[in-house]
């Protein structure tokens, strides 16, 4: 249900081009991972998942059991990280996800 909801912040926040900070409590098996997304304008500029940040954090999604979504306003004018994935690229990885069906 989680993961559905980030799916939906994610492609909200992308058509109405918000500006919107994104935090995302979860675990890989017994392991507790935080996660982070800044979308700018529509555009996502940050991503981390645990200790990895852009493209190498999508490996990881699949396996990563969202269990909270959290959402506050951006302050000020986000730096663009190195290689930060598209919002493509990231509703592509979670719709990959385990849980993506799980009611």
């Amino acid at each position: 249900m989680s993961v559905q909801k980030l799916i939906d912040t994610v492609q909200e926040a992308a058509r109405t081009s918000q500006s919107l900070n994104i935090y995302v409590v979860g675990s890989m098996g017994k392991d507790y991972r935080s996660s982070f997304l800044t979308l700018y304008r529509g555009e996502l500029v940050q991503f981390a998942l645990h200790d990895r940040g852009g493209r190498a954090a999508l490996a990881y999604l699949p396996k990563y059991e969202i269990k909270e979504v959290m959402t506050a306003p951006v302050q000020g004018t986000p730096s663009r990280d190195a290689d930060t994935p598209s919002v493509k690229e990231l509703l592509e990885a979670l719709s990959k996800s385990s849980w993506v069906h799980v009611h």
